[in-house]
C-alpha cells in the first residue's frame, strides 16, 4: 500500500528497503558485526539459483568498488540465535563463494544482529511486511533444522551458475 502511494521506494530489483522502519516498528536495534557464513542458518526455504549465480559473479568477477558490489556486501539481518531473516541471496552467494575457494568456512559476511529469537523476530517481520503491503518471502514461520551442506551447494552451483571459465 505504502508502494502504491508512493511513500516507500521499489528499486531496480524489485525491493524496498524497510530495514530501518522496521527495527523502529518493533522497539529494537541491531547490532553490527561479522560473522563467517558457515555459521548462520536459513530460514528461507527457496533459493533462486539465478539470483544467488548472479550475486557470486558479481562478487568473483565484478568491480569492487561499483554500487551493486557494495550493496551484495550490505549486512543482513539476522536473529539473535544465528537465523537469517532478509539477505538470504547474498548470503548464499558468499556460501557459494566459500565452496568455490575450497570451502574452508573462511567467508566472512557483514549481519546486524537483532536481539530476538528467530521464531517471534520472524513472525514480526512478516507482520510487519503484510502491513507494508508487500510480499512475504518464502520464508517459515518455525525455526527450521535444514542445514544447506557442502554437497547440496555443489549440486547447486553445478546446475546453476555458469562462470567465466566456463564460457572461455
Amino acid at each position: 500500500e505504502l508502494v502504491n502511494k508512493g511513500i516507500l521506494k521499489v528499486d531496480k530489483n524489485g525491493e524496498v528497503d524497510t530495514e530501518d522502519m522496521f527495527l523502529k516498528h518493533i522497539g529494537k536495534k541491531a547490532e553490527p558485526e561479522k560473522v563467517k557464513v558457515t555459521k548462520l542458518k536459513a530460514t528461507q526455504n527457496q533459493i533462486v539459483g539465478n539470483k544467488v549465480s548472479l550475486f557470486l559473479n558479481q562478487l568473483q568477477n565484478g568491480d569492487e568498488n561499483s554500487a551493486f558490489t557494495k550493496a551484495l556486501k550490505e549486512p543482513v539481518i539476522v536473529s539473535n540465535d544465528g537465523y537469517i531473516i532478509d539477505g538470504h541471496h547474498r548470503w548464499a552467494a558468499l556460501v557459494a563463494l566459500d565452496i568455490a575457494n575450497g570451502g574452508d568456512g573462511d567467508i566472512e559476511m557483514d549481519i546486524k544482529r537483532v536481539d530476538e529469537p528467530v521464531e517471534s523476530l520472524l513472525k514480526k517481520s512478516n507482520d510487519f511486511t503484510n502491513q507494508m503491503g508487500l510480499e512475504t518471502k518464502s520464508g517459515g514461520k518455525e525455526k527450521k533444522e535444514e542445514s544447506f551442506t557442502k554437497d547440496w551447494w555443489e549440486k547447486e552451483l553445478i546446475e546453476n551458475i555458469v562462470t567465466k571459465t566456463q564460457l572461455k
